[in-house]
């Protein structure tokens, strides 16, 4: 919670000149529709049901087929194009867990891939990354980020949907307690679980084809833009595909004032 505001009040002093409508923590003023004009512009509806805009291009960043579906589906034949190619994108299952201990698993890394276990594919140490003073805090207790394997987030979240949390945290832990190679029982280190969700779109596993980075659709004036438009399905994807978005939407709009002049 505290990283996104501290996100939102940099884009807000870096970008001053642009309104910026802030979805959380208040979540009346999410984003959730969008709707043409009868002059071909955008107008942007709040989930309390603020409108605003005109605007000339809507570029949409999520992948989430929940949150696309309705948003898009919300702006009608405009809208229909790009959301039958968002609905192509297909991702992984993942189940990913919080987790904290009251003492040091004495862990010699700060995340790694996991091979070799069903249940798990990766596991990181949030305590031993840098905060954003750069420095890295040692304190006694430690908060690791789980997650499981694809096939296994989709097996136990569909066969298990009530019940799918119980077996995830005794077998990931139970997982991480072998790849750490601890011997005695972990149950001494003070396992505390914080959170465990089932992430429907973790990873895309495909992407659009001939991608140039982005998804746009210049008839409506509607973008798309996101990690699964690349083939790097991570962060790095993801702001390269932003990127690319952002040089289009310029290079688009420049060349609708040059003709216009």
């Amino acid at each position: 919670g505290v990283l996104i505001t501290n996100l939102l009040d940099q884009s807000e002093k870096e970008f001053s000149s642009l309104e910026i409508l802030r979805g959380f923590p208040n979540q009346n003023k999410k984003v959730t529709g969008l709707s043409k004009t009868s002059e071909g512009k955008w107008i942007l509806k709040t989930k309390d049901g603020t409108p605003t805009g005109p605007f000339d291009v809507v570029i949409g960043a999520f992948a989430q087929h929940c949150l696309t579906d309705p948003f898009l589906l919300s702006g009608g034949p405009s809208a229909r194009d790009m959301l039958s190619c968002l609905r192509r994108v297909e991702s992984n299952q993942l189940i990913v867990m919080q987790v904290s201990f009251k003492k040091s698993l004495n862990a010699p890394f700060t995340a790694a891939h996991v091979q070799g276990e069903e249940c798990l594919s990766f596991i990181a140490n949030n305590s031993r990354k840098p905060h954003q003073d750069t420095k890295i805090r040692n304190n006694v207790e430690e908060f690791w980020t789980l997650i499981s394997s694809a096939s296994f987030g989709e097996r136990e979240f569909n066969t298990n949907k009530k019940g799918y949390r119980k077996i995830a945290e005794k077998e990931m832990l139970a997982a991480l307690q072998r790849v750490l190679k601890i011997s005695e029982n972990l149950e001494s280190y003070g396992p505390n679980i914080n959170r465990i969700n089932h992430w429907e779109d973790g990873v895309s596993v495909n992407m659009p084809p001939s991608s140039p980075g982005y998804l746009f659709d210049e008839n409506n004036n509607l973008g798309w833009c996101g990690d699964f438009c690349t083939d790097s399905p991570n962060i790095e994807g993801a702001a390269h595909s932003g990127w690319k978005m952002a040089e289009k939407v310029e290079a688009y709009l420049g060349a609708d004032i040059q003709t216009a002049d």
